[in-house]
């Protein structure tokens, strides 16, 4: 007889839940480094652009308003960037918290199947002892009979 966990297809269910969850956290991951690396990418643009306009010696006033405009750009697309890395990171903590839950939930499945499969090593050694003391028992009755 071989060991059948009777809650084989919860724990099957709990498995693909984690994997499901784990893979959801994933691509929030992905989304926010994305994220990051938009951002920094929008404020290194920015420094560069500072740094390079501060060295120039001469500017008209068309030239300062079209740079005070560029930058205003700038700042608003890294403004919503943040606005969109906050929003990310809430989504963030809370596939975080489920892809936990849904770890621990199956964790718990495994445990109980693993002491389900204990119990029934347990139970096949003892049967297998009582067996094993019935055919003893009886070889020592016919060794007693033959003398």
């Amino acid at each position: 007889m071989t060991f059948q966990f009777p809650y084989n297809n919860i724990l099957t269910l709990k498995e693909k839940e984690k994997d499901q969850a784990y893979s959801e956290f994933g691509i929030i991951i992905k989304k926010k480094a994305a994220l990051q690396e938009e951002q920094n990418a929008y404020i290194q643009e920015r420094d560069d652009r500072i740094s390079r306009w501060e060295q120039e010696s001469f500017t008209s006033v068309i030239e300062i308003r079209q740079r005070h405009h560029f930058l205003e750009g700038l700042n608003e697309k890294i403004s919503k960037i943040n606005k969109d890395l906050l929003k990310v990171e809430e989504e963030f903590k809370t596939k975080q918290a489920i892809f936990f839950e849904k770890k621990k939930d199956e964790r718990m499945w495994q445990h109980l199947r693993d002491k389900s499969y204990d119990a029934y090593i347990q139970k096949e050694k003892k049967e297998e002892q009582d067996l094993m003391d019935e055919m003893a028992a009886i070889r020592h009755y016919h060794q007693r009979l033959s003398i």
